[in-house]
């Protein structure tokens, strides 16, 4: 269905079905991306089909696309589902995303087309009545979706975020990477670690950095050789102990390499793997998806030796951030204290119900977690 919402020729329509209909649109929604130099690889296509190809095959897929004179200026791929929100029954539209997608955000031209594109894909989303709430997913700031929950609250719709995990990154300045400004950055104790844990690795043998822009000659198996081989496979977290994580792993390793931004880095020690980070690269930004390292060389805190080392990698490139991604566990802060905000946009309908899950999710639920926390104070 389509519906002409401005004057000026801009149109917002609404494509239903399976995962299909992102392979409809794929190639329009790709040049969309190259024409904003921010996009991520979390909001592609091929992306977004891996996730829900792997997790979600089923999913009832609900597509906004918002086009000026046939030209694509934005779109944004939402789930159809009902689900209890708050302990209550609800229709939910939810951005085509979730755990394992690090990110999700609306696509959309740059400028003030771009803006005039969310206004125009929020007046299609508010005249719809099939939904009570509409969810976006582990979106970073600045995005795109924030700016659509802005609107919406501007219309007067209850809305809010909760918070998620930030994530930890690593700017890049353009400086000597033989310098190594990054970690001048960190705190004094800190450099002295890395630079001292680097010097008792190199007395044992060569350091050798080996990067990968295709997902070829096995080096996912030995990726994921690594990663299981310590406590995640211990504890059945890595990603060859469920299938579904195997099978998302293994469809977006194949087409981030035929895309051009695949990206897994090893560091050995005698022909031996120390650690791995697995990831992509848009050419501009390094985003590290999982860490793995070998348990026989903990000594070295390997991790770290490879953080460094890939750092500098990207700084001989060119790059001007490393993305640690979400959460922001401690290893990573060593490295940076600037994180990049992420959390949950929800907006609601206007009306008692939707009031009633507003106040359910934002207000009841905060009290009680305060009540709680207050009583596990006095107990202890």
């Amino acid at each position: 269905m389509g519906e002409l919402t401005k004057p000026d020729a801009i149109h917002v329509d609404v494509v239903r079905g399976g995962i299909e209909q992102l392979d409809a649109l794929a190639a329009e929604w790709r040049a969309l991306c190259h024409m904003n130099p921010e996009s991520e690889p979390f909001v592609r296509p091929e992306f977004i089909r891996a996730y829900l190809k792997a997790f979600e095959p089923h999913a009832a897929l609900t597509i906004f696309t918002v086009r000026s004179h046939g030209e694509l200026l934005a779109l944004l791929p939402m789930i159809d589902e009902k689900v209890r929100f708050a302990g209550l029954p609800a229709r939910k539209l939810r951005g085509a995303a979730g755990t394992h997608s690090a990110r999700f955000d609306l696509v959309c031209a740059p400028g003030q087309r771009g803006r005039a594109a969310i206004t125009s894909m929020w007046g299609a989303l508010q005249q719809r009545p099939d939904w009570d709430v509409i969810e976006f997913p582990l979106v970073p700031e600045p995005a795109q979706a924030r700016t659509l929950v802005a609107t919406a609250a501007e219309s007067g719709f209850p809305s809010g975020w909760w918070n998620a995990h930030p994530g930890p990154y690593v700017p890049i300045d353009g400086e000597d990477p033989n310098l190594e400004p990054w970690l001048q950055a960190t705190s004094a104790s800190f450099r002295q670690r890395v630079r001292r844990l680097r010097r008792k690795a190199q007395a044992e043998g060569v350091l050798q950095l080996k990067s990968f822009d295709l997902p070829n000659d096995g080096v996912l198996e030995k990726f994921y050789a690594l990663e299981s081989s310590g406590w995640k496979g211990k504890h059945g977290t890595a990603i060859v102990c469920d299938p579904s994580t195997r099978l998302f792993y293994d469809e977006l390793a194949r087409v981030a390499g035929e895309q051009g931004y695949f990206r897994c880095y090893f560091l050995t020690l005698k022909e031996k793997i120390l650690a791995g980070f697995l990831g992509l690269s848009d050419g501009k930004r390094f985003f590290m998806l999982k860490p793995a390292y070998n348990e026989e060389f903990s000594q070295y805190s390997p991790g770290h030796l490879l953080a460094a080392c890939v750092i500098k990698d990207c700084a001989e490139h060119g790059f001007k951030e490393f993305d640690f991604m979400p959460p922001a566990l401690r290893w990573k802060t060593d490295w940076s204290s600037q994180v990049r905000p992420s959390g949950y946009g929800y907006i609601f309908r206007k009306g008692f119900y939707g009031e009633m899950l507003w106040g359910m999710k934002f207000r009841l639920r905060p009290w009680a977690k305060q009540v709680v926390n207050s009583l596990r104070k006095k107990a202890s």
